[in-house]
């Protein structure tokens, strides 16, 4: 796609590309994997390590390859304004208050597909804590927020905040190809696309990103810790039905999302009042000092004749995911 195409459609080409690239990756390795066994290096697969070089090659690796083809490697894509105190703080918060509703989203979920993102965690409890934080927080919220909240983003600045905000979270979903991740990651797509918007600062997604990540890894360390699987019990007690201690926990969370419900409401529009006032007066900084702010800095701008979201690679893209999902599905 050509350097002066829409942005929108680019952004959505992109999500295309980087698609079918993910899914030529996925079956490369599986290819690789299947004749590694019995090798020496088939060990690697299994180890952290792979994780982390799978995440770079998979996020990292197309988007250069991408903006080395559309010629637009030189163009500023990253908002990069200074956090603050007072962002961090509120951001900290926010994703403390936001656990129980993305830990229900993600129960609900598990109830029609098997959670394998908590099967990964679980079987990297041998490894160190901060080697499991490196693979499960800082990589994804480094890569996957240059990538989404970066690139992507970027490309939809003149859709408006709540169209962008959602094309996001989907193709954030879409990324995982994981139907149990499906909801979990939309939700936390559209929060991300906000916190970047009103932050004017990648550091906002990166920073929620990874906090969202590592406070999940925290939690099941320590009830890992604290109830060690091999830990001498007393008898077994009586078999108990497990889909009504699932569905017990589920209300257990919906009680606290709702209980949460209140300060998250308070925090995000704390959050969006004092970056309002905040870009504002960096804005009228620039003016009075007649300087116009960087363009990786400006609050996006709804044009007289908006870009449409639903074009053609658009459509590709969800056309791609469905049929990689319907497969995988029918291989299963």
């Amino acid at each position: 796609m050509p350097p002066n195409s829409p942005r929108a459609a680019r952004g959505s080409a992109f999500m295309l590309f980087l698609l079918i690239y993910g899914i030529l990756i996925i079956l490369l390795f599986s290819f690789i994997f299947f004749y590694l066994p019995d090798t020496p290096y088939a060990y690697f697969f299994d180890t952290p390590w792979f994780i982390i070089a799978y995440q770079l090659i998979s996020l990292i690796l197309p988007l250069m390859l991408w903006l080395k083809l559309t010629k637009s490697a030189s163009q500023s894509f990253l908002p990069n304004m200074k956090l603050g105190r007072v962002n961090i703080t509120l951001i900290c918060a926010l994703c403390i208050c936001f656990q129980p509703a993305m830990m229900l989203l993600s129960g609900l979920t598990s109830l029609f597909f098997p959670n394998e993102v908590s099967k990964m965690i679980g079987g990297m409890q041998d490894y160190p804590l901060v080697l499991t934080l490196a693979v499960a927080a800082v990589t994804p919220a480094f890569c996957e927020e240059i990538v989404f909240r970066g690139y992507i983003l970027s490309q939809y600045r003149h859709v408006g905040i709540k169209k962008a905000a959602l094309v996001n979270g989907l193709f954030f979903a879409m990324i995982h190809m994981d139907a149990q991740q499906f909801l979990y990651a939309f939700v936390m797509g559209v929060i991300l696309a906000y916190f970047v918007y009103y932050a004017r600062s990648i550091r906002a997604g990166v920073l929620a990103h990874f906090l969202s990540n590592a406070l999940q890894i925290l939690l099941n360390h320590a009830l890992k810790t604290a109830f060690p699987p091999d830990a001498a019990v007393t008898p077994p007690a009586p078999s108990v039905n497990e889909a009504g201690e699932t569905l017990r926990a589920l209300v257990y969370l919906a009680a606290a999302a709702l209980i949460f419900l209140p300060p998250v409401i308070i925090l995000f529009r704390s959050f969006i009042t004092h970056n309002r006032q905040r870009n504002t007066r960096y804005d009228m900084k620039h003016i009075l000092g007649g300087s116009a702010p960087g363009a990786e800095d400006t609050a996006w701008e709804i044009y007289e004749k908006p870009e449409r979201v639903f074009t053609l690679p658009f459509w590709g893209a969800i056309g791609v995911y469905l049929l990689y999902m319907v497969f995988i599905s029918a291989m299963r």
